[in-house]
């Protein structure tokens, strides 16, 4: 395996040691130092001001805080309670998991260099960053779409797809962290790279690099990461949708009527946050690999880049605010037994998942 270097590693101040050897490059403003290892630093004048990197570090740890306590409050529901120890929340459990991963390694990280004006944590600490925050990132985007494609063969063709098993959970979720893995490790075999982004206070892709290994794994990577995805994401619940309402109030819909329209705006809601988490980031990302990087000021790459970590709050939220059995669960948990009598006596008798109304209700229906 080649040696991964960061290239043009971003400071807001010069970084320590004695055996850094400066040097002007170009006639901006950036210095670039070398590192006894090869690397080369820049050191950024025109970074992030000192209210940005406290702005920054603000929503760095509320997001990394609420992050951690929301899936951890899915994982410790789950674990809980055997009753939703289902094939489907396993599914849920393994997003609840690469949230957390975004959670735990991106924003402690990101914050501490926000108050340091820089990344400090040196070379090899950022190609582990960009790689486990771009492995988690992928991984959840995946498993929302495994998700959404097996929503769409249990909701339009009920009769014609087997439930899903835990086995078959399992081959999915393994599917999903290959399939991740796959996508994310090229750059460290020297396909593309990783490195310091925007004003320095965290690593990712090397956008910037106009290379042909670069650009062609950048394009791989918007295609296989984030292109497919959301086609299939975009098919499955518009046939999700427009199924519904081809039924109307008849038949089948008419007794799970309520459970069909929880999921109506559980899957709009989590395609509308996927896309406002993403899309600003996703969008910059493009302007600085194929566009003019001019363009892109510290303080514009630093608010995509935050609000994508954002992702990783809302779908526990989404779950835990229109899924009665899980709410129930964790009202349960917390020793609310009003409360929790009360969900109860709301759940029964449509609504036992939310998730599975189909696969539940079917055999009722086959047998009528």
């Amino acid at each position: 395996m080649p040696r991964m270097e960061v290239l043009d590693t971003t400071f807001t101040t010069p970084p320590p040691g004695n055996n850094l050897e400066a040097f002007r490059e170009g006639s901006g403003e950036n210095f670039t130092f070398r590192g006894e290892n090869g690397e080369n630093f820049t050191y950024m004048q025109g970074g992030l001001t000192e209210e940005g990197c406290a702005i920054s570090a603000v929503f760095l740890g509320l997001i990394g805080f609420f992050g951690v306590f929301n899936n951890m409050a899915v994982l410790t529901v789950m674990a809980m309670n055997k009753q939703l120890r289902t094939p489907l929340n396993a599914l849920l459990i393994n997003l609840a998991i690469s949230d957390l991963g975004i959670s735990i390694v991106g924003c402690p990280l990101s914050l501490i260099a926000s108050v340091s004006r820089g990344w400090t944590f040196g070379s090899t600490a950022c190609v582990g960053y960009a790689f486990l925050m771009s492995l988690f990132g992928i991984t959840s985007i995946t498993t929302l779409t495994a998700l959404s494609f097996e929503r769409f063969l249990i909701i339009t063709r009920p009769w014609k797809t087997s439930e899903l098993t835990h086995g078959g959970a399992r081959l999915i979720i393994a599917g999903v962290w290959t399939y991740s893995a796959l996508t994310t490790t090229p750059p460290l075999y020297g396909w593309g790279g990783f490195g310091v982004e925007g004003p320095g206070i965290s690593c990712s892709v090397d956008w910037e690099t106009r290379s042909l290994t670069n650009t062609s794994y950048i394009m791989f990577l918007f295609l296989f990461g984030l292109f497919l995805p959301l086609a299939v994401m975009f098919f499955s619940y518009s046939n999700i949708i427009i199924t519904l309402k081809q039924h109307g109030d008849c038949g089948l819909q008419a007794r799970v009527a309520r459970s069909e329209k929880r999921i109506a705006a559980m899957v709009f809601i989590m395609i509308l946050t996927f896309l406002m988490a993403w899309s600003p980031y996703a969008v910059m990302s493009c302007i600085m690999a194929f566009g003019d990087p001019n363009y892109v000021t510290p303080e514009a790459a630093v608010v995509p880049a935050v609000f994508a970590k954002s992702s990783c709050l809302y779908n526990p939220i989404i779950y835990v605010g229109l899924n009665t059995q899980f709410r129930t669960a964790w009202w349960r948990l917390l020793c609310c037994k009003d409360r929790w009598e009360d969900e109860k006596r709301l759940a029964q008798p449509t609504e036992k998942v939310s998730l599975t109304i189909f696969t539940e209700n079917s055999p009722q229906v086959k047998d009528a």
